[in-house]
């Protein structure tokens, strides 16, 4: 089938498709309300938490994001005798080739199919003391106010949302605003985000680091001058944008220092760079080697807003836990960063280019960026360096 005939057919199918989701999303209001109601717990308040179940934005197999914030606290608490359930729903997969594709029925879809696995997964979330959500209940679809957390809130001791990115407010402050009036607790990744919310809701926001796991990743150990660099960057199809801004200072790199840039990225991208030889790859199980492989990572968030002041990127963290020289911008980066102690900070366009060159030119600025990177990655993004904060978060209330 060609491509007009796909479109063709999508025209056609994707308008009963939309009209079962709109059913399906009515029929799960009415269910989740009486639901809820039937097993309202009748004692809000909780001394002592002996179940957390921790819900899930991301897919399992995403390679950070929810599974770092969310999932890899689970042996911690269950050390503690907490039972710790984690809840996620769909594959990476899935989600590249039905919600980010270009058919809407699949889209529509994709979105039936979350929806009635977060309706069995709902029904479960009465037999915990806190329920904590990452962003919010039902990923993805674009709701506009927190009924989905009103009704797990009746059911369970205390409710928790969880924020790592300013982007769910830009993109939809009405939801964000009304799950987080809702919330008994309002946990936050970052210092961009704990001095936006903290006015507005005050004691319920704690703020405890977004971790970097250890167990995967592969030092860099040398930093030798090279006849060829690579440059490494890694993100979502959305964050290349950004790298499409610096493209002509990549540009002029490559014209002084030809060098390979290697991509990983879900989705298809391109840029163009005439003396670079660029190779595009997908997320899997060479992740890690592939990192490790980057003699100079950049991380560029070019434009100053909320969705990149509120946030650290994972990429500039797995840069400074590898061991890898990185240069990039003053937003999207964690606020111990310090220019020229641990990485380089280039505040304008202009000076990607001169910040590049002059880490291929210097081998000793590489290794001491890397080295002091690493530590100050362990001393401030470590698990267990973060675990006191995150179990006072997670079990720790006024009665």
């Amino acid at each position: 089938m060609g491509e007009n005939d796909s479109s063709s057919l999508d025209y056609f199918t994707r308008k009963p498709v939309y009209l079962l989701l709109l059913i399906l999303l009515s029929f799960s209001k009415v269910f989740i309300r009486v639901y809820s109601s039937i097993y309202r717990r009748k004692v809000k308040g909780t001394t002592k938490v002996k179940s957390i179940a921790a819900v899930w934005y991301w897919p399992y197999d995403f390679p950070s994001a929810s599974y770092t914030r969310l999932g890899k606290w689970k042996d911690y608490f269950e050390k503690e005798n907490i039972r710790y359930d984690n809840f996620y729903v769909g594959s990476m997969k899935e989600k590249v080739r039905e919600y980010e594709g270009s058919s809407w029925t699949r889209k529509y879809w994709f979105y039936i199919k979350i929806l009635m696995k977060r309706l069995v997964q709902f029904t479960k979330l009465k037999n915990y003391d806190v329920v904590w959500i990452d962003r919010w209940f039902l990923p993805y679809y674009p709701s506009k106010s927190a009924y989905w957390e009103k009704a797990i809130k009746k059911m369970t001791g205390k409710l928790i949302i969880d924020s790592t990115d300013g982007t769910d407010y830009e993109g939809n402050p009405e939801l964000i605003l009304d799950i987080f009036e809702t919330a008994d607790r309002i946990t936050v990744a970052y210092e961009g985000l704990y001095n936006f919310y903290k006015p507005k809701f005050g004691d319920k926001v704690f703020r405890f680091n977004y971790t970097v796991i250890e167990d995967d990743y592969k030092l860099r150990t040398s930093w030798e001058q090279k006849d060829k660099f690579t440059i490494g960057w890694m993100g979502s199809p959305y964050n290349f944008e950004y790298v499409k801004h610096i493209e002509k200072e990549l540009q002029k790199v490559a014209e002084k220092h030809p060098f390979k840039f290697d991509i990983i990225c879900r989705q298809d991208v391109a840029i163009d760079i005439p003396n670079a030889e660029i190779v595009y790859h997908r997320y899997g199980p060479d992740y890690e080697s592939l990192i490790q492989n980057f003699d100079i990572g950049i991380s560029p968030f070019t434009v100053k807003s909320f969705s990149n002041t509120g946030k650290i990127g994972m990429k500039h963290q797995e840069f400074l836990l590898c061991q890898i020289p990185q240069v990039c911008s003053p937003q999207g980066i964690s606020e111990h960063a310090v220019d020229g102690e641990n990485c380089l900070i280039a505040d304008e366009i202009e000076e990607w280019a001169p910040a590049i060159i002059r880490l291929m030119e210097n081998e000793q600025l590489r290794k001491n960026l890397a080295k002091t990177g690493r530590l100050m990655c362990l001393e401030h993004y470590t698990f267990d360096g973060q675990w006191p904060i995150a179990k006072k978060a997670l079990i720790e209330f006024k009665v």
